[in-house]
């Protein structure tokens, strides 16, 4: 055999044995470690809901929860909620208000018929109820106070109707004024339905 043969047959019995050696030898690397993580871990848990205060209302007595749900009542000065010209009873409160406030010029044209309470009329008027402004006379106070009840107090009685009942008759005492030396007899005053509001009758 040629030594050239030898050496390359030697060599590559070197290497078929270093093959063999690194092939049989134990692996030393470091297994993977596998972590087992519980399924309950893997659950993410819900946030706490934020703390809601809560607001205690307060309480009401009786009387209190009374008083804030009654409905306001109007003063002796103050208009009728509704159109008190629909209704008699309501007609003759709302003319006593007027009277006794000495708003005179509303009175005649709210419960004069319709064109009987002439611009002429008015401005005289005016100018009474500007005087007694200017010049408030206590006398002339308690005439109203009474002329007031006077008409207030018609809503008490019972009246006439005529047949088609759009008129009203009632007896009405007047007051006595200061000075006057006879007083004035129960005489009737009748009011009448025009429209659908109760007027007072021209003549009365």
């Amino acid at each position: 055999m040629k030594p050239k043969n030898f050496a390359l047959i030697v060599l590559l019995v070197a290497m078929l044995g270093i093959c063999i050696w690194l092939f049989t030898q134990p692996t030393t690397a470091t297994p993977t470690k596998i972590v087992e993580t519980p399924m309950s871990a893997m659950i993410v848990a819900p946030k706490p809901a934020a703390h809601i205060a809560q607001v205690e209302l307060p309480k009401l007595s009786p009387v209190a929860l009374k008083s804030e749900t009654a409905e306001p009542q109007p003063t002796a000065d103050a208009p009728i909620a509704t159109d008190p010209q629909t209704d008699l009873k309501t007609a003759f409160a709302d003319m006593g208000r007027l009277i006794r406030a000495g708003n005179m010029v509303q009175f005649y044209q709210t419960y004069r018929m319709p064109g009987k309470f002439s611009p002429e009329d008015a401005e005289r008027e005016k100018l009474i109820e500007a005087r007694a402004k200017i010049n408030p006379n206590p006398q002339n106070q308690i005439i109203q106070e009474e002329f007031a009840e006077a008409m207030e107090a018609l809503a008490d009685q019972s009246p006439t109707f005529n047949t088609a009942g759009d008129e009203a008759t009632y007896i009405y005492t007047a007051p006595t004024l200061p000075g006057q030396e006879v007083p004035d007899s129960p005489h009737p005053v009748t009011f009448l339905k025009y429209n659908g509001k109760w007027y007072i009758k021209p003549g009365n």
